[in-house]
Order: C-alpha cells, then structure tokens, then sequence
C-alpha cells in the first residue's frame, strides 16, 4: 500500500546543482520552525554535503556560515537531524552532545516511534519500494535503515510515552 496523499518526489532528497547547497543554505529563514535539508542524508539522517575540501553535515556548514566558527559539536535543541535552522543549534563537545541524548533518552533509536507509529510503518511498508521506504523515513524523521529495521521484524523495545 502506498502513502496517500504523500508527494514521494517532494520528500526524497535531491540532487543538487553545483552552487545549489550553498545558496540554499545561504537563502535559510530566520523562523522558530525546522528548516529541513532538502539534498542528500548520510546514514544517521543529517544532511551532508562537501565543504571547504570535506565532507561535512550540513547543519555544522549552517552554523559556520552563520556564527563564523565551526565548533567540535553542533548539537540540535530540536532533535531533528535533518534541520538546519541556525535557531535550532547549539555548540558544544562530544561530552555535552552525549549527555543531551541521555537527558533526552534519545539512546534507542526508535524512541522516538509510538506503537502505533511502528505499526503504520510495518502495515504501510512496501517489500522493495525504495521510494515508499524514504517516504516512510521522512514522514516519521527516522533514517530509511530504521524503516528497513523494522520491516525485518527487528524488535523495538522502547516506546515514545
């Protein structure tokens, strides 16, 4: 079954024209919202781009451009790994990042996913859909492994309250 409603092209990430991330990242808002990355995600959700040589996540470029230092950590007061809102991001250590997911019991990926929320995603995931994959990852802010985690029966043990 797949996602009414749900514009597939509109959630997966694009492929971006050369200049294209930097002036999207340039052109950011100044809002209380989630601005979300719209380009590629590495693995764990954030967005990634090449930067000064590198690769880096895109909130981290966000906050150079923006604060004019590139700090060990950036952390994210929103728990959304795809936003790049400068608002929304904090410097910070390794220490203070690990100590934000303990506070925030942000430890078990799937924390964040009701029961109901993992049986939507069980009941509505299309065996070799990529496209239905990502759209599932996106409309519930986990990464497409995540979606795939639970397709195979891997157990959540943890529940949102």
């Amino acid at each position: 079954m797949i996602l009414k409603g749900v514009d597939r092209s509109a959630l997966a990430p694009k492929r971006a024209a050369r200049g294209e991330l930097l002036n999207f990242l340039l052109a950011v808002p100044d809002t209380s919202e989630c601005v979300l990355w719209p380009y590629s995600l590495n693995s764990s959700g954030y967005g990634s781009l090449s930067y000064k040589g590198r690769t880096y996540g895109a909130h981290q470029v966000i906050f150079d451009l923006k604060f004019g230092y590139l700090p060990p950590v950036v952390r994210h007061t929103c728990d959304t790994p795809r936003c790049i809102n400068p608002n929304h991001l904090l410097p910070g250590t390794v220490a203070l990042n690990n100590e934000d997911t303990r506070i925030r019991n942000r430890t078990n990926p799937y924390v964040k996913l009701s029961a109901e929320d993992v049986a939507f995603i069980k009941e509505n995931n299309i065996k070799g859909s990529k496209g239905n994959t990502a759209a599932l990852a996106l409309r519930f802010n986990v990464t497409i492994g995540y979606i795939r985690g639970l397709a195979r029966g891997y157990k959540c043990p943890t529940y949102a309250e």
